[in-house]
């Protein structure tokens, strides 16, 4: 049985009440501004919710190896991991919005939204149950969909809403077929129950269990950014607003992968299916078409955007192979918190040259590190990080 103090409701009562609570309060207030106001307010809320976290894996309060539960929802370590990774990243994207929200009105709702979107995010990870996973998932997608559209005035920030919203209606649709027939096959939605289900399958069975891995691996993969499922991602990455960008590149990419670990690799693992080949070449895939079109980019934000498509293949070459060595989901993991505080920071960075300078052009960023020497210094660290080199 879950307790009330656990890490996943916690996080629900701190981030839900306060994302709830700042568009009341502007409608109380009857304000457009205070930007400062709500951003402190979110920020602040963010710092309590890592601060929790940490609290209890100090305590040792969460289950070092529990990735299945009877519950809804489990207090883990893992999925405390990625709770700490999308909370370091939504601070990055509020810190980040501060000064382009000076330009912006409905500040409050804006702030919520993040914060809302951050909950979706923070329960796909800890979700050990197939409906609860889709609820989060959608709890997660529903205000990314707003937050890209939030320049309504600015025809490309509209078509990147338009696009991301119908390729995500596609994947979770796709994964709602998938977990329907993962029900119809085992008779539940516990993903435990759902795994240990497909290692007892009867034969005349399976090519139903391997759709409903592959509706997965597609409907996941969207959000991943994995080739041949990453054609909304440029345009989208292009026209949102820089700190939601880094929240969709470092975050929400995130989720994809904490959902895809519980239920794909140890769905593979349940088939006794060796699929090592085939999430190879699409990692493969995956690398080779996010670094050759990255190189071809002028715009700053196409060319990360491309880049994350790249490191989802990283990412995905460890988990190929973690069903037999656990050093592949390790290093997996480790990318992935590596590319999450990166990558964020990279976009961040992006955020204030725009608001700044006006310029996404990489030719126009000439004499950088006069103008904005920290950010340039910011930027230099992300993108020697996530390209590996040493320190």
């Amino acid at each position: 049985m879950l307790e009330i103090t656990s890490t996943p409701l916690i996080l629900i009562a701190i981030l839900g009440t306060v994302g709830v609570i700042l568009p009341i309060i502007s409608i109380a207030r009857k304000e457009k501004g205070s930007n400062s106001f709500y951003a402190v307010i979110a920020f602040a809320a963010l710092i309590v919710s890592m601060a929790y976290v940490g609290y209890e894996f100090i305590n040792e309060n969460v289950a070092a190896s529990a990735l299945f539960s009877d519950d809804v929802i489990v207090n883990d370590a893992f999925g405390g991991f990625f709770a700490i990774a999308m909370l370091i990243v939504a601070l990055f994207t509020t810190v980040g919005s501060f000064n382009y929200m000076r330009k912006h009105n409905s500040p409050a709702v804006y702030y919520s939204l993040i914060l809302l979107a951050t909950i979706g995010m923070i329960l796909v990870a800890y979700s050990t149950d197939l409906v609860m996973l889709f609820v989060a998932w959608e709890l997660m997608s529903i205000p990314t969909y707003i937050l890209v559209g939030y320049m309504k005035k600015n025809p490309s920030s509209n078509e990147a809403a338009l696009k991301y919203f119908l390729f995500g209606a596609l994947s979770s649709a796709i994964i709602v077929y998938g977990i329907a027939i993962s029900y119809g096959l085992t008779g539940s939605t516990n993903i435990g129950e759902v795994i240990e289900g497909y290692s007892t399958l009867d034969p005349s069975l399976l090519p139903l269990a391997l759709l409903s891995v592959g509706m997965f691996i597609a409907g996941f993969g969207f959000k991943m950014g994995l080739v041949p499922f990453h054609q909304w991602l440029p345009d989208t990455y292009e026209g949102a607003p820089s700190p939601v960008t880094a929240l969709l590149a470092a975050a929400t990419k995130k989720a994809g992968f904490a959902a895809a670990i519980r239920i794909i690799v140890l769905g593979m693992v349940a088939l006794n299916l060796d699929w090592t080949l085939a999430l190879g070449i699409i990692a493969v895939m995956t690398m080779t078409i996010g670094n050759v079109a990255a190189i071809m980019q002028k715009n700053l934000s196409r060319m990360l955007a491309y880049s994350s498509i790249a490191h989802a293949g990283y990412i995905l070459i460890g988990l190929a192979v973690a069903p037999y060595s656990s050093l592949g989901l390790q290093g997996s993991l480790y990318q992935i918190f590596n590319h999450a505080v990166m990558k964020g920071a990279a976009f961040i960075a992006i955020a204030g040259i725009v608001t700044t300078l006006a310029v996404t052009h990489i030719d126009k960023l000439k004499g950088l590190g006069r103008r904005m020497p920290i950010t340039a210094l910011g930027m230099v660290i992300s993108l020697f990080a996530l390209a590996g080199v040493p320190p």
